[in-house]
Formats: structure tokens, sequence, C-alpha cells
């Protein structure tokens, strides 16, 4: 059953550098904070543009531009994944664990995309999306682990996003349900 907005507080190594996170989800939306070396960075979706804040101010992205972003930071709170059409399934190995693969293509934009299910619990351990350029296909990969129940919803509390400038590996070390979000707090930032 799909839960309410979730805040959820952990740690951050992102590209070899340490930091402290704040996430607050809703939905496909979410925003987050990263505490740094450098400073504070925040960054979010608000179901229609990404955004992020940088030294000169907000800056925005059509989701058409940043889709991947937003499938690197999903957290699927109410269950629903992208739907696909020309779906295949198989089994496969993902480390030491046994999985369920389901392949195919997301109907809105074309996506490749194969969803890896552990067979012992049915959780999602990995989402793998295809992004066709002119110089071939770009991979992006999120595995989570560490799955801890909230309100009877099972969440992810590590999540490690695999790409070619490097990983980034957030562990979440409190979350605690949020009734109360208002739908402005997914804005960009002022």
């Amino acid at each position: 059953a799909p839960i309410s907005a979730v805040r959820l507080s952990g740690t951050n190594l992102n590209r070899g550098e340490k930091g402290k996170v704040e996430a607050l989800y809703l939905g496909s939306k979410f925003e987050f904070t990263t505490h740094g070396s450098k400073g504070d960075q925040k960054q979010g979706f608000n179901g229609s543009v990404v955004w992020f804040t940088t030294p000169r101010g907000t800056q925005q992205v059509p989701l058409a531009y940043a889709i991947q972003f937003v499938r690197e930071n999903a957290m699927f709170l109410d269950g629903s994944l992208p739907a696909l059409t020309n779906s295949a399934g198989a089994t496969a190995k993902l480390g030491d664990r046994d999985v369920l693969v389901v392949s195919g293509t997301i109907a809105s934009d074309k996506t490749r995309v194969s969803l890896y299910f552990d067979k012992k619990t049915g959780l999602l351990a990995r989402t793998q999306f295809g992004y066709p350029t002119v110089l071939g296909t770009i991979i992006q990969t999120n595995d989570y682990a560490d799955y801890r129940k909230v309100n009877g919803v099972e969440l992810p509390m590590t999540i490690t996003n695999h790409s070619a400038e490097g990983d980034t590996v957030t562990k979440f070390t409190s979350v605690r349900v949020d009734s109360k979000v208002a739908a402005a707090v997914f804005d960009p930032a002022k």
C-alpha cells in the first residue's frame, strides 16, 4: 500500500566525498540536501522539473533532459514501477543472490530497463536503464539493499548509484513518515 511522505537522513559517499544527507520523498517527488565539505547542496524533482542549487543560484532542468537523475533517485514509495512494453523475464545471479529479471521498454519514453527482484524476498535489488546516445548506449545501474519496513512498506536504506563518473552510496540511518508535507516543498529552491 502506498505511504505518505517519508523523511530520511544518513550519510552519502559521492565519488569519494563524504557528507550527510537529508531526504524527503512523496510519491515520485523528492527533495534532498547533501551537507559536504564544500557546503550544502539541495536538489529535487517536483513532478515536472528537476532543480539543484549552485553558488550562483538555483538551476532548473526540464524533465526531458533530466530523466536519468529522476530515475537515479527514485524511491518507488507507491509501489509503481515503470510500465513496460515488449517485456521478457529470466533468472540470474546478482552477487550471491538469485534474482528474477524483468526487462522491457518504458512505454512513455522508449528507454530500455531491467528490473532485478530478489527471489527470496521479492524486493527490488537493482534497476538498470539503457539510454541511447549518438555515441552508444549509456547504462545507469542502481542497487537497493538493507530494506526496512516503514508503515508496512519495505524501503531500501542503502542505495548505490553506479555511473561512468563514479559510484554514489547513500546509507539512510533513520526514516519517519510525515503526513503533513506541502507540495510546494518540492518546487525549486528560492
